[in-house]
């Protein structure tokens, strides 16, 4: 296959992928938005909801509708990620990597209630909410935090250090740079 036919065919699925989230926005929405008043009938078996999806099958009824095109979306965004990739020659990560959260979830709960604070991260245009930052985790580093906000909360109750795992990181920065910085940062 020539590398033209192979770029168009990424770009088709690029398209069918858009597509896809075009026709389901709303779902994509209401499930990152936090709201949870439609959830008893776009996410519980058996429900009165039948989905006619875009490729022309109808949802088996002891499936979740939402839970199914959710596991689509999940899908979609990493193979998106993927082909985009692909597309731009990025070769310093390769599609098959497996990036792993190897602290605490303490830790996690810690950083996304700062990245949330700081509206450092954003979805679509708007500042990511604390579950979508917990989405993000889930994702792309491979730790979900059951109750994120019961875990932010046990965190804002320490007597002592209510944030240890930023100030650590800041310990580390600084110190990295005392050392000589990226200089003697170990590529690969």
């Amino acid at each position: 296959m020539s590398t033209d036919v192979y770029q168009q065919f990424l770009k088709n699925e690029l398209a069918e992928i858009d597509s896809f989230f075009k026709e389901h926005h709303q779902l994509v929405e209401y499930f990152f938005s936090g709201e949870t008043h439609l959830d008893d009938v776009l996410f519980v078996r058996n429900s009165r909801l039948t989905i006619l999806f875009h490729f022309g099958s109808v949802l088996d009824t002891s499936l979740s509708a939402g839970s199914y095109l959710l596991a689509w979306c999940t899908a979609y965004q990493q193979y998106r990620i993927a082909i985009e990739q692909v597309l731009s020659g990025d070769t310093d990560s390769r599609v098959g990597d497996v990036y792993e959260w190897n602290c605490t979830d303490a830790d996690a709960a810690e950083l996304i209630k700062a990245l949330f604070n700081r509206k450092a991260i954003t979805v679509n245009g708007n500042p990511a909410n604390v579950k979508q930052l917990n989405e993000f985790f889930k994702l792309y580093l491979r730790r979900h935090i059951n109750n994120v906000y019961d875990r932010i909360r046990i965190n804002e109750k320490r007597k002592k250090d209510r944030n240890p795992f930023l100030r650590s990181l800041i310990i580390r920065v600084e110190e990295d740079s005392h050392n000589g910085g990226w200089k003697n940062v170990n590529k690969k």
